[in-house]
């Protein structure tokens, strides 16, 4: 009569090892994520001064596309550009507003903090924020 049980609480550890590996595995795939993308941040960084020390193009605020990783490609970014040495990849954007990922490489002194230059921080993983920005003329 004890195999039934044995068996059944059995099925029930290994049920429960496999859901707590799935969610961790989940876990590490978005902080690995968000180091991926801080990495491509900082080599969209390092190819923009480049190109700036080349006088190839002009001092500015925006990043040209040609100077984005890959990995920022793959947010199909509206524009991307600099603020305080972190990397600003918008998204959305209207006339007052613009949406996207803001993400702090490893460079940077700089902690973003809402309410910094129209900045608002939502979910953050690892190195990267959401923001919603407002848009002063």
């Amino acid at each position: 009569m004890r195999s039934p049980k044995i068996l059944i609480a059995g099925v029930f550890c290994l049920i429960c090892l496999v859901t707590v590996d799935g969610c961790l595995d989940k876990a590490d795939k978005a902080n690995a994520s968000a180091q991926t993308l801080a990495a491509a941040a900082q080599n969209t960084y390092i190819r923009y001064l480049r190109l700036r020390e080349a006088c190839e193009i002009p001092s500015v605020q925006d990043i040209p596309r040609l100077c984005w990783a890959e990995d920022i490609r793959a947010l199909h970014p509206i524009r991307v550009y600099l603020h305080r040495c972190n990397v600003v990849v918008v998204q959305n954007a209207s006339e007052d507003m613009e949406e996207g990922r803001y993400v702090c490489i490893p460079i940077s002194s700089y902690l973003p903090q809402s309410g910094d230059d129209g900045f608002t921080f939502g979910n953050q993983s690892g190195p990267v924020l959401d923001f919603r920005r407002t848009v002063y003329d």
